[in-house]
């Protein structure tokens, strides 16, 4: 509500409709789907392939819950009185954000801007607002000219690391200019572990985590500008985005 009510509109705030007690329910059924998966296994002894059965189950009912998400959470936003809607289905948002994520990986990254660019128009073209209705034709190309920004953005974070990262271990343990440079890589490799300094070396994988993380904030920001910018509310109404992926 917060934050739904600082976005104005013409002056005047969204309204965020949801109940806390409607959210309460919606946590509560996710957490009782995850501990019945984890716990199912103590109590099926003897009966193999029930845990992959609830697998299997939970994949099936992934698209179905997502669309309920998204659809509750379109109906319980309003603007001076009039809410918005959601149209999706089941089998678009298999489609879209179980089967056509998985393609993506498969192609080494290749599809993922394609992915990323039909999953929101998608999404964009089943909301409605009253009885208008949204629409978005979105450049792939732009998608991948998001990604290719994100990559340049990646390769520069990770020479960044990559030299804290040297740096760090040859102050931690101390460089060995007379040893070869695969004899100072095994001084690392046979850390110490009761050298507490040698714990710093631990922030080493968070960096590069960290660094994907921001990557893909990167990303999100770039596509949303796009989806947003191309947007148009039937009768004429354009939207606008303008935030920064550095930033974020």
């Amino acid at each position: 509500r917060f934050f739904y009510g600082n976005t104005r509109a013409l002056d005047d705030g969204i309204d965020y409709l949801a109940t806390g007690f409607a959210l309460f329910k919606g946590w509560i059924l996710v957490l009782a789907a995850i501990l019945t998966f984890y716990v199912t296994p103590y109590f099926t002894e003897g009966f193999p392939y029930v845990q992959e059965g609830l697998s299997v189950l939970f994949m099936l009912i992934y698209p179905w819950a997502l669309t309920k998400s998204i659809y509750f959470n379109a109906r319980n936003l309003a603007w001076r009185d009039v809410r918005f809607d959601w149209k999706g289905g089941y089998f678009g948002a298999a489609w879209y954000f179980f089967l056509f994520p998985i393609i993506g990986v498969l192609s080494f990254g290749l599809l993922i801007p394609l992915m990323s660019c039909k999953a929101r128009q998608y999404i964009v073209n089943n909301y409605r607002f009253g009885k208008a209705t949204f629409e978005n034709n979105l450049d792939i190309g732009s998608f991948y000219g998001a990604a290719v920004q994100a990559i340049f953005a990646l390769i520069f974070m990770l020479i960044m690391v990559g030299i804290f990262s040297f740096g760090l271990v040859f102050i931690v343990f101390g460089y060995q200019m007379t040893d070869s440079l695969f004899d100072n890589l095994m001084l690392f490799a046979t850390l110490d572990s009761d050298n507490i300094a040698g714990y710093q070396l631990y922030l080493i994988p968070l960096l590069f985590l960290a660094t994907f993380y921001a990557t893909g904030a990167f990303y999100h920001a770039t596509t949303r500008n796009i989806m947003i910018n191309g947007l148009d509310l039937r009768g004429g109404v354009m939207f606008r985005s303008e935030l920064s992926g550095t930033k974020l």
